[in-house]
Parts: structure tokens; sequence; C-alpha cells
């Protein structure tokens, strides 16, 4: 050890000086051992072993195996309020947005958004994505276009600025990038959402269906719209199972002799007396 302290090659010495840390000058060997032979030792047999333990690469990994989300109308993230803090932000285009995913929500913040999208994913997962502060619906009616272009006005910093805002029509028709806050529930795994929804613009921005044509031509023959025939005549449902059954369905021949409350008899449906024969009082 002493003789190949200066050889850096050496894994022996490196692991007893550098890792452990050890200083093979204030080690003594006793007289009755300097003359013992040392066995056949290879550095191999210090070295570090590697570890068996499969390596997850949550943060870098880009495997999208087994990974889904789909738009939800029926569950959504919580927010407090329209001051909840967004995990991550985009600018996106409006026309865009409504292009890949469709008409938005109702807005649940109130006047701060126009529409919002509510996603899920097989991590059951909920995800939101919403505009904020960026039509007239909050920041009120524009005025006219001098007042933006007044010296005044014209010499405040960009972020002070007075601008004009559109409305809310103008906003979903617009083809300009604007910025789209997400929020999502605390345990979900963003990072993986986030590429679904860039692969998903990536993908469907360019197509020239809709989000509503490419529903239809999906499932189509799996539903229908009816309204039913104005021009027929409406009969009164009677054949509920409130006028065909009672409890003695369930009841054996004894049972019903000995049922306490009675003979059991079925519902009556209603009907309409006649109009015609009324008086007055």
């Amino acid at each position: 050890m002493k003789k190949n302290l200066d050889n850096e090659n050496d894994t022996i010495v490196r692991d007893f000086t550098i890792t452990k840390g050890f200083n093979p000058d204030m080690i003594e060997i006793p007289e009755e051992f300097e003359d013992v032979p040392i066995a056949d030792v290879t550095p191999r047999e210090y070295a570090r072993k590697k570890s068996n333990k499969k390596l997850i690469r949550t943060r870098t990994s880009k495997n999208m195996n087994e990974y889904d989300a789909w738009r939800c109308h029926d569950r959504a993230v919580m927010m407090h309020d329209a001051k909840h803090p967004p995990v991550a932000k985009f600018l996106l285009a409006p026309a865009t947005v409504w292009k890949v995913f469709g008409m938005p929500d109702e807005p649940t913040i109130g006047i701060h958004g126009t529409g919002e999208y509510n996603f899920e994913d097989n991590n059951l997962d909920c995800y939101k994505l919403y505009d904020y502060k960026q039509t007239d619906l909050y920041h009120g009616l524009n005025r006219e276009e001098e007042w933006y272009t007044s010296p005044k006005n014209i010499a405040k910093p960009l972020k002070k600025r007075k601008v004009k805002y559109p409305s809310v029509d103008e906003f979903w028709n617009s083809t300009e990038p604007v910025e789209f806050k997400l929020a999502a529930d605390e345990q979900a795994d963003l990072r993986r959402f986030k590429r679904w929804f860039r692969s998903q613009f990536k993908t469907l921005a360019d197509t020239e269906d809709t989000f509503e044509e490419r529903i239809l031509k999906k499932w189509a023959d799996k539903f229908d719209l009816c309204d039913g025939d104005w021009n027929e005549k409406g009969v009164i449902n009677e054949e509920m199972a409130v006028h065909k059954f009672d409890c003695t369905q369930m009841m054996t021949e004894e049972e019903i002799k000995n049922y306490p409350h009675g003979p059991i008899t079925l519902c009556v449906p209603p009907k309409m007396f006649d109009l015609s024969k009324a008086t007055r009082r």
C-alpha cells in the first residue's frame, strides 16, 4: 500500500486513501506480520459493485407507453379561485385550441376567463387549461383609438401601457398566440401530460378536420340524435313498474298470507279530469 501510494491507477490504493479517507503512513504493521506473504488479490475484488436496482428516470424519460389522456366533462381540478397557482403556461393560438380540442366549457373562474378545457389521464388525475384576463369581458369595453395612441400612453413602459383587448368572439377566432394557464392535481404526472398535450397539437393542428368532424367520423355509427315526431299525439306512459308490480312478487304464498299490513293493491295512474265539465263556483 505504501509503495504504491503515488500510483493513481491502483484502484485498491485509491479506494483506501480517497474513498475511505485513510492515510497509510499513519498505519504501523506489527513486526510479526511484516514477513507474512499477502494472498493473491486483484483490484476487481475491491472494485465497487454495480447496483442491481432498476433506475427509473422520471424527469428525463420520454417513454409514453401505457399513457393516454382525454377531455373530461364530469371531473375537474379543484381551484379555490381565479388566482390558483398554475403548474405550467403555454403560448397557444385560441383558434387552434378550439380546432384541436373542440368548444371550450363554461369558465369556473368568473369574468377572469372565457373558456376552459378539463382533461383526465389514465391515472385519473385531472388537468385544466384556461385563459386568464385576455378579453374585454374582464377589462371592460375598449376606448377610442386616440386614447391608446396618445403620447402619454406611448411614453409608459410596455408593462404599464394601456392596450386594447379583444371581445370573446374575437379572442377565440384569433390565430395569434396568447398565454393559457394549466392547473393540475397535486400528484399529477405533469411531464407526461405536457408531452401528450404537445403531441396532440403537433399531429392535429395542421389537419383539415376540426374536433367535431373527427369525433363524428369515429363515433357516428354509435349514436344518433332523435327529436321525435312532433306531429304525433303524446301518450302518457302507464306501463311503469309501480303500476304493474308490487312487493308480493318476491314473496311466497305463506308470506303473503301472513303479511301484517292487509291486502296489497297496485298503484293506479292518475287521470286528468274533463275540463269541459268543470263549473265555476
